[in-house]
């Protein structure tokens, strides 16, 4: 019986890591998008002051779902060792700007 509970105590706390992994790794997300955010409304200002008609403007960047802890802690947990984070924070970026158009010209012709 007390090994039992020990394995449900352990399975509670890697559940927990594994969901404050997740949030902090949302607040990253919110933060990049908020940052991608404020520069398209920067570019559309610019092409607003410039007189480039609203329909030529570049779409707003797209908020990414939240992500959600898996059925199987074991595909979640994945001792990180920190190195990598400021390669998801660029891979994040460049997704993003990508996806707001930016930092193109409304003068440059897309292929």
């Amino acid at each position: 019986m007390g090994a039992e509970k020990r394995l449900k105590a352990d399975g509670r706390a890697a559940k927990k890591e594994a969901q404050a992994k997740l949030e902090e790794e949302w607040k990253r997300i919110k933060i990049i998008h908020e940052e991608v955010t404020r520069i398209w409304k920067a570019e559309c200002d610019r092409l607003a002051s410039e007189g480039v008609l609203k329909k030529n403007w570049p779409r707003g960047p797209i908020r990414p779902r939240k992500p959600k802890l898996l059925a199987t802690l074991d595909a979640v947990i994945d001792e990180d060792d920190g190195e990598d984070e400021d390669e998801d924070e660029h891979r994040w970026r460049v997704i993003m700007l990508g996806k707001a158009g930016l930092p193109r010209s409304h003068c440059s012709k897309e292929p």
